[in-house]
């Protein structure tokens, strides 16, 4: 399989590329990263030779994606798979920090034959929150984000019976104010 990640040079831009070429390499498939923001993606698909094909195009937070031509992608076969923004008739957002996806973005994923929007909220949330893209017939998945371990070199194995009470997997620390006390009352009602 061979992908085109569309990021820019931004800290959590490259983050994200960072944890998807580690799995994408895992797999021994083929990722290329494109700065969208040096160079359009049209000039750079137009320029690859004939025999160059992607099979899935993807981006974070809809960036790029207005630059990405639908008809090449479309008689190419390639997958559009966006870490999509919320995009609902309210105009609302789980999370004061994602903000609403632009209606002309979401009009441009639509002339994709081949496309997907992927969420890192629970389904509950999608159903809400990304109804618009539903509505215009772009499917919507959820699908939590995960930690990348491949740098590490780690081999998780499976547990069958874990002395945890708790498991937590995410980011605390830009939004420690608000997180912290809800975790340390969660302490609270377990055992050490």
């Amino acid at each position: 399989m061979k992908v085109l990640y569309l990021a820019n040079q931004q800290f959590l831009s490259q983050y994200f590329y960072r944890g998807w070429k580690n799995a994408f390499e895992a797999l021994a498939c083929q990722i290329d990263c494109l700065d969208y923001s040096r160079q359009s993606v049209s000039s750079y698909l137009s320029n690859q030779p004939a025999s160059t094909r992607y099979d899935i195009i993807m981006s974070a937070s809809n960036e790029g994606i207005l630059s990405i031509p639908a008809e090449w992608a479309n008689e190419m076969r390639t997958a559009l798979v966006i870490n999509g923004l919320p995009y609902n008739s309210l105009r609302l957002s789980p999370d004061t920090q994602a903000p609403n996806a632009k209606e002309e973005e979401v009009k441009h994923i639509a002339k994709f034959q081949r496309k997907l929007i992927w969420s890192q909220w629970m389904p509950e949330y999608v159903d809400y929150f990304y109804e618009g893209y539903r509505r215009l017939g772009i499917p919507v998945i959820s699908m939590p984000y995960a930690a990348d371990i491949t740098p590490w070199g780690l081999n998780p194995e499976a547990i069958e019976s874990p002395d945890l009470d708790i498991l937590f997997i995410g980011n605390l620390k830009h939004r420690a104010k608000q997180n912290l006390p809800i975790f340390k009352r969660l302490f609270d009602l377990s055992s050490p």
